[in-house]
């Protein structure tokens, strides 16, 4: 007896016309992990005492070296040295941003605005302290022409801390259309690259120096 044909299958249901706005469901195994948010874990009300005590550590640490840096600089009005110089520009901006990050280590900004702007504003007196450095280091490397090149290391000294404050400014008061996190990253790019770019400079001006100052110089042999 011959087998019974099967049945067709029942037909499929039309499947819903795309919509090109809508987001595609990602299932929750590959869903992104959150991104990093720069706001506290905890209120202020009810910071964790481990938390609190590494503030105040890291506050009176800083504490310590703002005092260092006061005792330098009130021995150059002590000794009557020169006001416009490498040294009192260095101590002046180190003891600038030294005391930003201790009041902020001691008493944290609120998460607003003003708070991100009061927290990100002590690196670029970093950067400024470290391009000072930097041309510090160009000087001892090539007195002879310095003077011709001291004003092209002035403009691109404040250049380049101008563009850092627009930018963390930019930033800020583009924070309610990106976001905290977005501002952050761009803010924590503009330094690194800046940081890069003054590490890179004073390791050729470090080698340089060291080469004209330790290396031994071959002696002028008159050829026969």
């Amino acid at each position: 007896m011959p087998l019974a044909p099967a049945p067709p299958p029942p037909p499929r249901a039309p499947r819903p016309a795309a919509n090109p706005g809508a987001r595609a469901e990602v299932p929750p195994q590959l869903a992104r992990l959150p991104a990093f948010t720069f706001t506290p874990v905890v209120s202020p009300g009810e910071e964790l005492p481990s938390r609190r005590a590494l503030l105040l550590t890291l506050g009176a640490l800083y504490l310590g070296l703002v005092a260092v840096v006061v005792f330098q600089i009130s021995k150059i009005f002590y000794y009557r040295h020169k006001l416009s110089s490498f040294q009192s520009g260095i101590l002046l901006l180190t003891f600038l941003w030294l005391s930003f990050r201790a009041a902020l280590f001691l008493f944290p900004a609120a998460p607003t605005s003003l708070g991100y702007f009061l927290e990100w504003l002590p690196t670029t007196f970093q950067i400024a302290t470290f391009l000072l450095f930097t041309m510090f280091f160009a000087y001892l490397v090539d007195r002879a022409g310095w003077q011709a090149r001291k004003r092209v290391w002035k403009a691109a000294a404040v250049a380049i801390v101008t563009l850092t404050i627009c930018i963390t400014t930019a930033s800020l008061l583009s924070i309610p259309h990106i976001g905290v996190d977005a501002a952050f990253r761009i803010h924590l790019a503009t330094t690194g690259l800046s940081f890069l770019a003054i590490a890179l400079l004073l390791i050729y001006y470090s080698y340089r120096l060291y080469d004209s100052t330790f290396l031994p110089v071959a002696p002028n042999v008159p050829s026969p």
